[in-house]
């Protein structure tokens, strides 16, 4: 599926025989944390495994980036709502942002907080604790 040869052999060191399975049933998170696997590697193999722009997954792993990239730019590690639902839409482009049902964001930042990969305070959305990401 158009994956670079390193990325691939990461993957298969990481999951073994499995790895086919995990990473169709979810590129974003069979590939977290491994060298090369950024986000829109990972998007572009999830559509051509036939995932929908709009899936859970996705929209968890484009938080988590939005969320890691402003820490790594700015020292935050917690955004108001509005910001992460904004940096998630200039990640994901104008057109697929704004085909997004209002729930699809906030599914899918119950599912990180479900995974303790995020928190939820009064003023925003921050990075947890646990979790492998993405």
């Amino acid at each position: 599926h158009g994956v670079a040869p390193a990325l691939a052999q990461r993957a298969a060191t990481a999951h073994g025989a499995r790895t086919e399975e995990r990473v169709r049933a979810d590129p974003f998170g069979a590939l977290a944390g491994l060298r090369g696997a950024t986000f829109h590697r990972c998007d572009v193999l999830a559509a051509k495994l036939g995932k929908a722009p709009d899936d859970r997954a996705r929209l968890a792993a484009a938080m988590l980036q939005v969320l890691q990239a402003s820490a790594v730019r700015d020292g935050h590690v917690f955004l108001p709502w509005g910001q992460l639902c904004d940096g998630v839409g200039r990640l994901l482009g104008a057109r697929q942002a704004a085909a997004l049902t209002k729930d699809a964001l906030h599914n899918a930042a119950d599912e990180l907080l479900g995974r303790g990969a995020i928190v939820r305070a009064a003023m925003g959305v921050g990075v947890g604790g646990g979790g492998s990401g993405g």
